[in-house]
């Protein structure tokens, strides 16, 4: 047995399919000759149907030849229809000698590939009977022709399919990159060598695809885009603003669910800018909070021209309106001070925290000492009273010799918004940082990029929301229609209440307070007043005191003075002890906030995108193709089962290929474009290019 060659093989591959497609051309003009044979007398004189006929035909033998075709002369008719058409061989001609000469040149030049060949094929239309007749064929060529492992590089014959085209656009919307595209397409063929067209032929047409409508109308089309969705969403929200020459400067929006989100989940808001993400570099914003499941769920979006605290005063405003005039009750934010002042102007009630993250990091530059890092963590976690807080920081700074030091007296004027002994008390919704938005920013990234045209980027966008939505309804079944494993704590009945109660991740959050409950005894209990005091000590030492107020033995009403339950919306695990000590076998009311439980909001059915609501692609061709390629997908599975059924699939498919070219021939291919392809009423030019400290 021989040696089993990949690369030949792949090779031969392309070499059949050129040959099975010269075979075709061949027989329409009746020449059985091998295609090296012929001759000008062969050709002239030839009859074909259509001018597509003439061009496959050209094509087919350049192929087999072995050598790269390039269009040539053209006459048209008054209508603009061709009726003179030449091609020649892609070494006609010479390169100018200004090019050759040129001494400035700062790259190496291209390779000569004009050595003046003199090939030519021209066909002309004859009014008589509308036939294309081939009027010259020269098929000498004065340099050596490409070998038969090498023509699927030759320029001409490097042709992307219309079918493998648009599966690449689709993959491309999806957040595929270009390079894993072509990598899963050679896979389907079989091996890269049975591609006839490069990683860079790739690049450029689907660069060119995603592009081609857009050219200076891109604000416009992207703000009818926006208007094309209020058309089928009536609550969606977009508002933009413009200079005195119409260029678009920003832009705001959320559709009605993020709006509805806001409503349920909004008592508590992080936001913070992201960039590299559009190709006018200008800084996506994005607000977002937490969903009854404690996934991150995405509020509003704004594209801003710059970073100035105009720009975001602008966007809070903006944003707040589009809510209905309702603000969050704590807001999370890097402490940028653009939009610290925003915060300050449009929202001055709102209890505003400072990242952690961002904190750490200046105080690591700041003190380059592992231990005041671990002290500071103390102070900005750990829950002290006021007076407390005012002694340990005091002595911390003094300590580090830190009287002086910029960054100590900027922390010190802003400990209200990063110290716990202040901030506890305010529900944050678990957020200490601004990581959800540093992770959201992560998710949109792998579906956007910095050189995406305005249009394509928020189609992109809607495409990542859908994503989003897909699994919050997914969290939503899970909750549902599945029961956790209940591992019998201490106190099992409140445990399958909280099961039944809460959404899955909440839950989990919550027996984990009733196991640490198992960690503390009541060491005495008071009355006063209308409620009981009891003081809690924490096993194995009992040296750790805690008190928990008992405010009403009938309703069950229960405060803790660690206000875990305020700040996280879940009872502490001192609230438990005392629960178990007084045999309450129910959770209180007045400890339940709807934001984490299952009925937090009324489950919806995912709309059909397509029919219901504004696809998030608006593209009917993408539909039409993902319509047909599933049927398609499990004609592909059961056709390669075996040798039958695939040469069955294969007559059958080339049959109705044969139909539907014919008919595609017949129609004038014209559809009118969508409304969200056209640039409505709106004469908005594109924006400037903005320059941010991310770009």
């Amino acid at each position: 047995m021989g040696d089993f060659n990949e690369e030949q093989v792949s090779n031969n591959y392309f070499a059949e399919q050129t040959e099975d497609k010269w075979i075709i051309a061949a027989e329409k003009l009746e020449i059985f000759k091998d295609p090296i044979e012929l001759v000008r007398e062969d050709l002239v004189g030839k009859q074909f149907l259509t001018f597509e006929d003439a061009e496959f035909f050209i094509h087919q033998y350049s192929n087999m030849i072995g050598f790269s075709l390039r269009k040539g002369k053209v006459k048209r008719q008054f209508g603009g229809a061709i009726k003179y058409r030449q091609w020649v061989c892609s070494k006609e001609g010479h390169r100018e000698l200004k090019w050759i000469k040129n001494l400035n040149r700062k790259r190496e030049p291209r390779a000569i590939t004009r050595v003046g060949c003199k090939f030519l094929f021209r066909v002309s239309l004859r009014k008589q009977d509308g036939k294309w007749y081939c009027k010259e064929f020269r098929p000498t060529h004065s340099h050596p022709l490409v070998i038969a492992g090498h023509r699927q590089f030759i320029r001409s014959n490097r042709i992307i399919p219309d079918g493998m085209l648009m599966d690449a656009t689709c993959m491309k919307s999806a957040g595929i990159k270009t390079c894993q595209i072509y990598s899963y397409m050679a896979e389907l063929v079989g091996g890269y060598g049975k591609l006839s067209f490069l990683p860079k032929d790739l690049y450029n047409r689907v660069a060119k695809n995603e592009s081609v409508h857009l050219k200076n109308a891109d604000a416009a089309r992207a703000i009818g885009y926006f208007q094309h969705k209020a058309d089928h969403d009536v609550d969606c929200f977009c508002r933009f603003s413009y200079d005195g020459n119409n260029r678009l400067l920003n832009v705001m929006w959320a559709d009605s669910k993020s709006r509805e989100d806001y409503h349920l989940f909004g008592h508590s808001v992080a936001f913070d800018s992201t960039y590299k993400t559009n190709a006018y570099g200008k800084p996506l914003l994005v607000w977002l909070g937490v969903n009854n499941h404690f996934r991150s769920t995405i509020f509003g979006f704004a594209l801003l021209s710059d970073e100035s605290s105009d720009t975001y005063t602008w966007a809070t405003k903006t944003f707040i309106d589009c809510m209905g005039g309702v603000t969050p009750k704590t807001v999370v934010t890097d402490g940028d001070p653009a939009i610290r002042l925003a915060i300050n102007v449009t929202m001055p009630e709102v209890v505003h925290r400072l990242c952690y993250w961002h904190i750490h990091k200046k105080a690591a530059i700041a003190v380059k000492d592992p231990e005041f890092l671990r002290k500071l963590n103390k102070l900005f976690f750990n829950y002290y009273s006021v007076d407390e807080f005012e002694t340990l920081w005091i002595d911390l700074i003094e300590e580090y010799g830190l009287q002086k030091n910029e960054w100590a007296k900027w922390m010190t004027d802003r400990k209200e918004q990063w110290a716990e002994a202040y901030l506890r008390g305010n529900f944050f919704a678990g957020m200490t940082t601004t990581q959800r938005c540093e992770g959201m920013h992560a998710l949109l990234k792998k579906r956007v990029n910095e050189k995406m045209k305005m249009y394509e980027f928020v189609r992109a966008i809607d495409v990542g929301m859908s994503f989003l939505r897909t699994r919050d309804a997914k969290d939503d079944y899970d909750t549902m229609n599945t029961m956790p494993l209940l591992q019998q704590t201490n106190m099992a009945h409140i445990e399958e209440e909280a099961a039944k109660l809460y959404t899955r991740n909440m839950f989990f959050r919550v027996r984990a307070q009733i196991e640490k409950e198992a960690r503390y005894m009541v060491d005495s209990s008071t009355k006063e007043d209308d409620m009981v005091v009891v003081r809690l000590t924490k096993t194995p030492l009992f040296d750790t005191p805690h008190r928990t107020r008992y405010l009403d033995l009938s309703t069950g009403s229960i405060g803790c003075e660690c206000q875990y339950f305020p700040t996280y919306g879940i009872p502490c695990r001192h609230i438990f002890c005392v629960m178990k000590k007084f045999k309450v076998t129910s959770i209180p009311k007045s400890l339940v906030i709807t934001q984490w439980t299952i009925h937090a909001r009324e489950v919806q059915e995912i709309p059909d995108e397509s029919s219901t609501r504004c696809s998030f692609t608006c593209r009917k061709d993408k539909i039409r193709f993902g319509n047909i390629s599933t049927q398609l997908y499990q004609i592909s599975f059961l056709a390669c089962t075996s040798d039958n059924l695939l040469n069955l699939a294969k007559k059958e498919l080339e049959q109705l290929m044969y139909r539907l070219q014919k008919i595609s021939l017949e129609e004038d291919g014209y559809e009118e474009p969508s409304q969200c392809d056209k640039n409505m009423e709106y004469d908005l030019n594109n924006p400037r290019v903005s320059k941010n400290k991310g770009t």
